[in-house]
């Protein structure tokens, strides 16, 4: 029988672990049967990894307590060369990479996207955040220049024409690419336009507002439906052509390379691909709180945050305008993301950039 040290040698000791690396290293698996089998068809270990170390070369004495000797039928297959032999050790005792990170989404080549969150109404905001993301775009060189509102630009703050005409403008610029997406404050609006008796839930979290600037008044009392109706139809003729085709052109969302832009969020488990319109204007919780990746990075707003939320999953840019005085855009550029906030204090507005995280 063949030994590998004695309890008294100072080689006893590796056999177990010489065992184990074998079994560890996958190099059994290159090792021929021979008659020299156990129960299950497979060789010995020791045998095995004796035959390895010897074919090898390392049939010397190891220290003075090991001999080598390889068994008379056992072969190997030519895949076991010195070169797998390395490649052993290597396995065994190298260390454990970590999961390779999920790549950083990314904005098209020669692309360059702003995304400006939630205005609701607030063009004294809009107006220096435009100023100055029109002068990034001009001064660009980049093929593509693109802008994408992301919904809730009326109701609540004081001048919701004014903004819709801001918008009108950009969206006429030939050398930008424009994209409105539809809020739902936007959706009520529209619904209104088309059934009046929707008039006094809208006016209840902002539509008043958009009235108001539109020059027109809401019925006094909230069951005056003839009320309601006349102010429809006073709010469709108010509307400048331009704005109600802004309002037509609107869509659910746009996906420009690896980000999708949508208001509110998607629905967990469901393809971006397949969202409904319901989630995409009104979702919250189970987007917000749906804790791995989706197809996209989702860019949205709708819901209010003191300060960007800037990951592998979403970036959100609803920084409440309307009662903060702080209206956010972002651009993105490659992988590059930097946060735009134009600020009322005291009656100035200053414009302030800050680079954002990509997050994991």
């Amino acid at each position: 029988m063949r030994q590998f040290g004695t309890p008294n040698s100072a080689m006893y000791w590796p056999m177990p672990l010489a065992c184990r690396l074998w079994r560890w290293s996958g190099l059994d698996a290159f090792v021929s049967k021979s008659e020299d089998q156990d129960l299950f068809g497979h060789q010995p270990v020791e045998t095995r990894f004796l035959a390895e170390l010897e074919s090898l070369g390392k049939t010397t004495d190891i220290g003075s307590a090991v001999t080598l000797e390889a068994g008379p039928s056992l072969t190997l297959e030519p895949f076991a060369t010195r070169g797998h032999w390395k490649h052993m050790i290597s396995r065994l005792f190298a260390k454990r990479s970590p999961k390779s990170a999920l790549r950083a989404a990314c904005a098209p080549p020669d692309c360059i996207i702003w995304a400006v969150g939630d205005i609701h109404g607030r063009l004294d905001l809009a107006d220096r955040l435009i100023q100055a993301i029109r002068a990034d775009l001009y001064s660009s060189k980049v093929e593509r220049r693109v802008i994408v509102f992301l919904g809730d630009h009326i109701d609540r703050g004081p001048d919701s024409k004014g903004v819709l005409g801001q918008i009108c403008i950009l969206a006429a610029d030939p050398h930008l690419e424009v994209h409105c997406i539809r809020g739902n404050h936007e959706d009520r609006m529209e619904a209104f336009l088309l059934d009046p008796a929707v008039g006094p839930s809208w006016c209840e979290y902002g539509g008043r507002d958009t009235l108001s600037s539109y020059g027109v008044s809401p019925p006094a009392m909230r069951g005056d439906m003839d009320g309601w109706a006349e102010t429809a139809r006073s709010m469709a003729g108010a509307l400048p052509p331009s704005h109600r085709q802004l309002l037509e052109r609107q869509t659910w969302s746009v996906t420009i390379g690896d980000y999708f832009f949508c208001h509110a969020g998607v629905r967990p488990g469901v393809s971006l691909a397949s969202q409904a319109p319901e989630d995409l204007m009104w979702i919250r919780q189970p987007f917000l709180d749906h804790p791995k990746p989706f197809e996209k990075v989702v860019v949205h707003g709708h819901t209010p945050t003191e300060t960007i939320v800037s990951d592998a999953r979403r970036i959100s840019v609803d920084t409440g305008a309307y009662a903060t005085n702080v209206l956010s855009a972002v651009r993105l550029e490659g992988e590059t993301r930097i946060l735009l906030q134009a600020r009322g204090r005291a009656g100035q507005i200053s414009v302030e950039t800050t680079p954002l995280p990509v997050g994991s």
